[in-house]
């Protein structure tokens, strides 16, 4: 899993490889870097190996702008990983290793962040 984001004016493109099966769900927080931050949250899917989201970054004011992405097979809310997905890395991601996994009350994930500045 990598992590590609990048700044245009107010749009923040998420973006980066996988080489993790065709409509698999992809996490992604955009969190600011204050003291009250702004938080935009949701899922993409990933399509021959590529993954994007462009959140809209108009009003927040941080120079900081953190973006996380992560993969796990348990989802919150209604959406949920193909059936594939969940034979191939587990109900809990059991199956999954590497050096970005992480586990969390029994619950492996894979999560990569990186930081970009807002230029003024």
């Amino acid at each position: 899993l990598t992590l590609n984001p990048t700044l245009q004016n107010n749009l923040l493109m998420v973006e980066g490889n996988t080489d993790l099966p065709n409509r698999t769900i992809l996490m992604y927080e955009v969190r600011e870097v204050s003291a009250a931050p702004r938080v935009a949250s949701g899922t993409m899917p990933v399509l021959d190996g590529r993954y994007s989201r462009q959140v809209n970054l108009t009003g927040w004011n941080a120079d900081t702008i953190v973006v996380w992405v992560g993969f796990q097979t348990l989802l919150d809310g209604s959406e949920e990983q193909p059936q594939e997905v969940i034979e191939r890395f587990g109900e809990l991601g059991e199956f999954l290793y590497g050096d970005n996994v992480t586990q969390v009350n029994g619950l492996k994930r894979v999560e990569i962040s990186q930081s970009v500045r807002r230029l003024p």
